[in-house]
């Protein structure tokens, strides 16, 4: 029961990135931090399912379109960690400007 229910589970994280990218076709490289931020995490739980479950158990004439599928979301997957440096270096930067701020408004 418990396989069938993991399954369930990653068919379902699956089909809401499919949902989200517009059927793994939306340009993610050209896409906004903002936007890859705010989009659902490819976790590599994920991507270790496809590639070492899902994979072996397709059959030939639609191993294509999943190693395709796998593909975009391992490029997604990095860029949503791009996202996330950027984001954090921003974040960064606000805290020193705002400590910044405080020391020199609280002498």
């Amino acid at each position: 029961m418990k396989t069938i229910s993991t399954v369930g589970w990653y068919a379902s994280i699956f089909n809401q990135h499919k949902h989200e990218t517009n059927g793994f076709t939306m340009d993610y490289e050209a896409a906004s931090d903002d936007k890859v931020f705010d989009m659902k995490p490819v976790s590599q739980g994920l991507i270790d399912f496809l590639t070492n479950g899902v994979i072996k158990c397709t059959k030939p004439e639609h191993l294509q379109i999943l190693k395709k599928n796998i593909a975009y979301l391992i490029g997604l997957r990095h860029r949503q960690q791009e996202a996330w440096t950027n984001k954090l270096a921003d974040f960064e930067t606000r805290l020193n400007n705002t400590r910044k701020w405080v020391q020199e408004h609280t002498r």
